[in-house]
């Protein structure tokens, strides 16, 4: 049975850069901060939007995250980056309990952005939200993460899962890996 390799679709280095940018450099930081946490962690908008104070635990540099989709707790864990970009968000937010506050509506910022930026050629097509999440995961296993890691960063319940969205990456590096291994020693003749 010949299966059917699907790659991701990821967010371009170039678009999220430009992204990025804009973002920071907007009067409101929460939304770059919203961005950039979903990129950092891979999270769906439904974790992040869910995650409390209480679930941060600073000490033990850990995130007690609820998978909003599959109704679980999983652990993230909590990167100097990650941590950063927390803090910073805690020192403006007035929200004693949620991270962040958006609603549904509130996440309508990121198309309106993008269409501006499509308008003026900075960037070249939309970019959903969930895309930042395919991303992040597309970038650990190109950076050599094992897959197995990926899986639970990802918060998925099967290495299935990660394996069919993400195949066509991980055949990828596993050719890469494959031309630095000398199976023979002597080519033949």
């Amino acid at each position: 049975i010949k299966r059917k390799i699907k790659k991701p679709e990821i967010i371009s280095k170039e678009d999220l850069e430009v992204i990025l940018d804009y973002l920071a450099k907007s009067s409101n930081k929460m939304q770059y901060y919203f961005v950039k946490f979903l990129l950092l962690t891979g999270f769906r908008k439904s974790t992040a939007l869910d995650l409390k104070w209480r679930d941060i635990d600073f000490k033990n540099k850990v995130i007690i995250a609820n998978n909003v989709k599959k109704d679980r707790e999983f652990l993230f864990p909590l990167t100097s980056e990650v941590e950063n970009l927390l803090r910073a968000i805690q020192s403006i937010s007035k929200n004693l309990h949620d991270v962040f506050t958006f609603s549904k509506d509130g996440l309508k910022f990121y198309w309106r952005l993008q269409d501006k930026l499509i308008s003026e050629n900075k960037i070249s097509k939309r970019y959903t939200l969930h895309q930042l999440r395919k991303t992040f995961i597309t970038m650990m296993l190109e950076a050599g993460v094992p897959l197995h890691d990926v899986k639970t960063l990802a918060d998925h319940r099967n290495i299935s899962t990660t394996l069919n969205y993400y195949t066509a990456l991980n055949v990828k590096k596993m050719r890469e890996e494959l031309e630095h291994v000398k199976i023979i020693n002597n080519p033949a003749p």
